[in-house]
């Protein structure tokens, strides 16, 4: 039980920390609309499959432990 709330609380501190950062750059960089919210992006439905084929061609790259 101890363990799991540990490990709770370190992805709650690790989500809010990576929204902080996020809000922040994309602030600097112009990226929020007027109401200080990221514009959404990857409307197309292209971000997927990209990344669906770069995984796929990832795996070349991994080096998998024979028995």
């Amino acid at each position: 039980m101890t363990a799991a709330l540990v490990i709770f609380s370190i992805m709650l501190s690790d989500f809010f920390d990576t929204m902080g950062t996020i809000i922040g750059v994309g602030g600097r960089g112009g990226f929020l609309d007027a109401r200080g919210r990221l514009a959404d992006g990857a409307r197309t439905g292209l971000a997927p499959v990209v990344t669906g084929l770069l995984f796929l061609d990832a795996g070349d790259a991994v080096q998998l432990p024979t028995p």
